[in-house]
């Protein structure tokens, strides 16, 4: 085919934008390697099964597409995605967490919730404790009760807690010396577990740190949690998994083996420990939801408690803290511990060895302690929820020395208990009920999805995960680690099943709340020689599926269409085959959760909306992205093709897409050559007559693509966020074409050369200025009188310049006018305040005649700006383009 002979498109350091990368809204703009996003969330949750689809027949008039590779090729990335894969050799971009921080703040503020230890376990962990609170430990399950007793008794469970809390006590002590201890005392209370559950599947914990976890998204560093809790199985000497010796001579090396850490994927939770006596969250710069019965605030149940510590008589360490035990992991000598080796004798005297006296505690910074260990918890619950399609939740525990916080973490919220603390015996008694509860529950209940067929196996067989991400001491792609890997996934009409089979993860938006979308490769027996796009997220459950707004569109399209023809519009909408939305049951942790928010009162009387979130899996025709594009024309025709479509969406069946991104505008190609761009991605759109509608509207977090969203739509936090309009979304399409115009260079293909590169990769600058700030400088942009595009654009798009700057003319003029009002309004009222002031107005001998003098300025026309924005005109220069006689144009309105 002609179009695989043409030139290739490769990115480029265009040198035109460097000597004004100074400037903020280009640095948004043309600096950019991937933007970053503002999710979508939804209302109070309504807790239900949906299932829809609109399943089509594959098209058989398609070509294969380009023989190349797509080297960004994410079939409904758009908005709701972070990370971006390079096509160069070094795999996927790595990102430094401060790319993320700010989502992780933001996610921090406005979605943690501090509650009751009881009420947490009851929700979470499914320890049913009575309605009514007590100090004193009770639940309602006998058999619950009876070994949490029998645990507090053990004498060497004893004798563990006893050392655990000695090195607590001991002045000058580092949060280091504390993990194998806490390991040892969990392990041991296991084994009892163990012994009155043999069905279930045990638990071990180990300590990790320094030790990074592998397969996650972030850099390496400051990815090391203390500890973490996985099954025995994992580590057992059956012959699918690693023997223990070889385990623990791979972390105790760490010169990095070939088997040298463990993956996110395989851990159950985490344990992070701290020596601060104030890292505890007490819920002061979130929500805190009270008690339903007593209305007390939980605030004082965790707040920072300094301790007096034991101070040595002697350099020497204390005898016992010499028989302390070490997990596997450490890099000190050897222990003797709970798993098959001997224990340290049982010391009941150790607490007498020495005499408590008051000493001074450090002087600590509180607030910055407790940001920063609960920034580092939410990191990680970040790279747990970021395994694709693996889990929905993440429980971790988090202890400073000797009080204990537990943490969920979840697509909708944040959830903090309060503090346990271990010197207390009731409370040890709830600290062992986590422990139990931990192993009872099933894999559903741990957050695991019931999606992959393999998903069990990433956590009971550490070489099936691990083969998969290296090979010796080479790191593989990670982009490949799901290939080969099954879902089943049922019919809309429940006749049967069909089984996808998942190559390359091609897109992935990692996350805590919000949609957390990832997409892969796939292919199915279903749809032979089809290349399928499969896309997982959790939407708001109340967000409209995409399934809605295509079905929509063929319906107006079918009646739109001259009786035997196929309407233009539908070479333009993404081909969806099959959309399922896997039901949450009623006795579900998030159901759990929704209900004991419902109706629950908060401290200082602030309001918190839960969202709940279903996990939505939809099955597209694979297309094909911007960067593979290898014609200036053709370029043109695409952006055209899905401008052309969405106007039409617009009128006929009244949907705004709302979503525009450099990534939802893609293009498939025909059988006879014919490139077609396809508008993509309809997460989150609406019904024009839902436009402002609160079931479609988001509570804390704005929806877009800052870089690409309209400069009226970026506002502060703490402002209200105008109605979405046509002319938002115009407006978008147009920072769209000088972004992917400004990155992108037209280029003769070269041989390739071995161990060479042939361009320089993108530059990985995540810039995200203040939202206020990048508003300001559009406006700036669009008002200035330099000629900032042509300066900018890659030689190649220098042919497009016309179109851009008749645009940028476009948008200019009603920026200007609405200026004009403004300041023509402000002085009409500032006069009217004057008469009233006054009683009259004094004749002035510098008035201009004017018949609108004293009269207030007729309302403007926000909705196209004064009359300066609209389709026509946006679409007007694309036709004087040099070779815009050849592009195709099938829609003409005047909108809007």
């Amino acid at each position: 085919m002609a179009h695989l002979a043409r030139d290739s498109l490769l990115f480029t350091n265009n040198e035109h934008f460097h000597h004004i990368y100074h400037h903020l809204f280009f640095s948004s703009l043309f600096a950019m390697a991937i933007p970053p996003i503002l999710r979508d969330t939804a209302p109070p949750p309504v807790i239900q099964n949906t299932t829809t689809s609109n399943s089509s027949a594959p098209p058989t008039t398609d070509a294969a597409g380009p023989t190349h590779k797509a080297g960004s090729t994410p079939q409904c990335r758009g908005g709701n995605s972070r990370t971006r894969w390079d096509d160069s050799e070094i795999g996927p971009l790595k990102y430094k967490r401060s790319d993320y921080e700010p989502f992780l703040q933001v996610d921090l503020r406005n979605s943690r919730v501090l509650v009751d230890i009881d009420k947490f376990s009851e929700r979470v962990l499914r320890i049913p404790f009575p309605e009514t609170r007590s100090d004193k430990f009770c639940t309602t399950d006998a058999r619950l009760n009876k070994l949490v007793d029998a645990i507090y008794g053990d004498a060497q469970f004893k004798n563990f807690l006893q050392v655990f809390l000695a090195r607590c006590r001991h002045f000058g002590s580092v949060e280091t010396s504390l993990y194998a201890l806490h390991a040892d005392m969990n392990n041991r209370a296991m084994e009892m577990i163990e012994a009155e559950y043999p069905g279930l599947e045990p638990i071990r914990f180990y300590r990790n740190d320094p030790k990074v976890l592998m397969g996650g998204i972030l850099n390496r560093k400051n990815l090391s949690p203390d500890m973490f809790g996985v099954f025995k199985a994992l580590f057992d000497g059956s012959e699918t998994n690693l023997t223990k010796e070889k385990v623990k001579e791979a972390l105790d090396v760490f010169a990095e083996p070939v088997y040298s850490s463990i993956y996110w994927a395989m851990v159950l939770l985490l344990l992070e420990g701290k020596d601060g006596d104030c890292t505890l969250w007490d819920g002061r710069d979130g929500f805190r939801m009270l008690d339903p019965v007593t209305k007390k605030d939980p605030i004082h149940l965790s707040a920072p408690e300094p301790r007096p510590r034991r101070k040595p008589t002697s350099q020497s360490r204390p005898a016992y803290l010499e028989a302390s035990t070490q997990s596997l992991g450490s890099t000190a000598p050897k222990r003797q511990g709970p798993i098959g080796q001997s224990l340290p004798a049982i010391r009941e005297e150790a607490e007498d060895e020495e005499e408590p006296i008051e000493l001074p505690v450090r002087r600590r910074r509180v607030p910055d302690d407790m940001a920063k260990a609960h920034n580092q918890c939410a990191r990680y619950g970040f790279e747990a929820l970021s395994v694709p399609a693996l889990r929905d939740s993440f429980v971790m525990h988090l202890f400073d020395r000797n009080r204990v916080q537990v943490l969920y973490y979840s697509h909708s919220l944040m959830l903090t208990s309060t503090a346990i603390d271990l010197e207390k015996e009731e409370h040890v008694k709830r600290f062992i009920a986590l422990l139990v509860s931990h192993h009872r529950l099933t894999m559903r209940e741990r957050g695991v999805l019931p999606v992959l067929d393999q998903a069990e196996s990433f956590l009971r067989t550490y070489q099936f995960f691990a083969d998969r991400e290296r090979t010796g001491h080479k790191v593989v792609d990670r982009r490949n680690t799901y290939c080969g890997i099954t879902m089943t996934l049922p019919l809309p009409d429940g006749s049967r099943s069909i089984k996808v089979t998942l190559g390359p993860l091609i897109a992935q938006e990692p996350g805590i709340i919000g949609r957390s979308t990832c997409v892969f490769e796939a292919t199915s027996e279903e749809w032979p020689g089809m290349k399928l796009a499969v896309k997982l997220s959790w939407p708001g459950e109340k967000r409209t599926s995409e399934a809605v707004f295509l079905e929509a569109a063929k319906k107006a399209a079918a009646g739109d269409a001259a009786p035997g023809e196929r309407h233009w519009v539908l070479d333009h909408l993404p081909n969806l085959l099959l959309t399922h939305d896997f039901a949450t049951e009623a006795d579900s942790t998030e159901a759990r959760i929704a209900q004991m928010l419902s109706g629950a009162e908060f401290a200082g009387d602030k309001a918190f909306s839960y969202e709940h979130r279903v996990l939505r899996i939809t099955i597209h025709e694979l297309l094909f992205p911007l960067e593979t594009l290898t014609n200036v024309q053709d370029v043109a025709q695409v952006f055209a093709d899905a401008i052309q479509c969405h106007g039409w969406l617009y009128k006929c069946p009244g949907i705004l897409h709302r979503d525009i991104s450099m990534s939802n505008i893609m293009y498939r190609i025909k059988a006879d050559g014919r490139i077609c761009g396809v508008l993509n991605d309809f997460d989150l759109s609406s019904f024009l007559q839902h436009l402002g509608d609160n079931a479609q509207s988001t509570s804390h977090q704005r929806t877009g693509t800052p870089p690409f969203m309209a400069m009226d739509l970026l506002v502060g936090e703490y402002e209200e966020v105008p109605k979405h309009l046509y002319r938002h979304d115009l407006e978008s399409f147009f920072y769209v074409m000088i972004v992917f115009m400004s990155h992108y260079e037209l280029c003769q293909p070269e041989p390739p050369k071995k161990k060479t590169k042939s361009s320089s990769p993108p530059p990985r600058a995540y810039i995200q200025p203040h939202l206020v700030s990048l508003r300001d400088a559009k406006a700036i942009f669009f008002t200035s009188a330099k000629d900032l595009i042509k300066e900018n654009l890659s030689p190649s798009f220098q042919a497009i310049a016309p179109w851009l700057l008749k645009i940028r003319s476009m948008f200019g003029a009603g920026v200007n006018a609405r200026a004009t009002h403004a300041r023509a309004l402000e002085v009409w009222e500032m006069e009217k305040s004057t008469i009233q002031r006054n009683g009259s107005k004094r004749p002035s001998r510098f008035a201009v005649p004017s018949a609108q003098a004293g009269k207030r300025p007729e309302p403007f026309d926000n909705v196209t700006l004064g009359g300066a924005v609209s389709y026509n005109k946006f679409m007007g220069g694309a036709e004087n383009l040099p070779f815009g006689q050849d592009m195709v144009f099938n829609f003409f309105a005047d909108l809007p």
